[in-house]
């Protein structure tokens, strides 16, 4: 019927891939990095072990997504489906939120940014390729929004008579801070008809020295 020929997020002949990647990889690098930020604030800004193992599984997951993507345009295979909107939506907001509002470039395992380094050639390449598919949605000031949290959970401390942090440790840039132009290099690329070519070669066509 018409509904077969309908486009969809969730196409059956790959729906177990998509769940498995969810549940292996996307899933738990967003948890790691909600974890990675709020206990850390919660904690009075100490790096407790639940900090730090949540940190050290943010850099194994991606270093686990740039080696599958090496092999595969999509997350899934060659199609994007929703677990591509999932994924890219959270790595949007890497570099431009997540980094310096939850201290992550202080991690052992940080080997730098995605879109601002060469540390992971191939998740650079894919997020050029997403962002030609999301381009409307993706809002670098609005992910600034991070960087109110220390001051809310500070807030709400106060609100129910807990204790506040009376020391500042380090510096929490404000939501304000000048951002790098990150729509600019995800635009720097060349418009290729096939679209993200897949494997090693592809990626390294995509890693411009920024």
């Amino acid at each position: 019927g018409d509904d077969d020929n309908k486009p969809t997020l969730f196409p059956e002949n790959v729906e177990n891939e998509i769940h498995r990647r969810h549940t292996e990889l996307v899933r738990p690098l967003i948890d790691a990095i909600d974890t990675a930020g709020i206990e850390y604030f919660k904690n009075e800004r100490r790096v407790t072990a639940e900090v730090s193992e949540a940190r050290t599984a943010i850099f194994a997951k991606l270093a686990k997504l740039n080696e599958l993507l090496e092999e595969r345009r999509f997350v899934a295979g060659d199609k994007l489906t929703a677990v591509d909107i999932l994924l890219a939506s959270c790595l949007f907001q890497f570099d431009a939120a997540y980094l310096d509002a939850y201290f992550l470039r202080e991690c052992e395992g940080y080997q730098g940014s995605i879109l601002l380094s060469d540390a992971h050639p191939v998740l650079k390449a894919y997020l050029r390729d997403m962002y030609g598919f999301l381009k409307p949605s993706v809002r670098f000031g609005s992910y600034r929004h991070h960087f109110r949290l220390h001051k809310a959970i500070e807030t709400t401390r106060q609100l129910y008579s807990c204790e506040i942090l009376e020391d500042e440790i380090g510096r929490i840039p404000s939501i304000y801070d000048e951002l790098p132009n990150l729509h600019a290099i995800l635009e720097s690329i060349e418009k290729h008809a096939g679209g993200r070519p897949r494997g090693t070669s592809a990626a390294s066509s995509f890693t411009q020295k920024i």
